[in-house]
């Protein structure tokens, strides 16, 4: 008995401890895509997207600006990246979640669902389902 109480007042603390260091502070900075990933079948243009992802660079701002740079270049792409060109982020610390707003309209462009497991960050896109995981730098 006393083993399944100590194993439950673990599990409570390390779910409290991760939830706990999603805050502004923490997602302020450049955060870079290592890896992007989608559990579903593909077509031809959706690889060559999750591919484009892979080494791009989320910046959020402090002053709550955000924009995507990578170090590839391809007109498709570059219209996705113009998209964020003026836009804001905001944090829902309750729902661990990112929303990534166009700054003069105030639409909803993207929102980024956070996942800290083992040390790892992992942001996951609403809209795609795609799975990135990135580090801070």
């Amino acid at each position: 008995m006393k083993k399944i109480i100590f194993l439950l007042f673990l599990k409570t603390f390390n779910f409290a401890n991760s939830q706990s260091i999603i805050d502004e502070s923490f997602i302020n900075g450049n955060w870079l895509v290592k890896d992007a990933k989608i559990y579903q079948e593909i077509n031809k243009s959706q690889k060559e997207f999750i591919d484009f992802l892979r080494s791009t660079t989320f910046i959020f701002n402090k002053n709550h600006t955000f924009k995507i740079v990578t170090p590839k270049k391809s007109k498709v792409f570059d219209s996705f990246i113009n998209m964020f060109k003026d836009s804001n982020w905001s944090l829902s610390v309750e729902k661990s979640e990112i929303t990534i707003s166009d700054k003069s309209t105030k639409g909803k462009l993207m929102i980024i669902f956070i996942q800290v497991e083992n040390n790892n960050i992992k942001f996951i896109l609403q809209e795609t389902k795609l799975t990135l995981d990135v580090d801070k730098i």
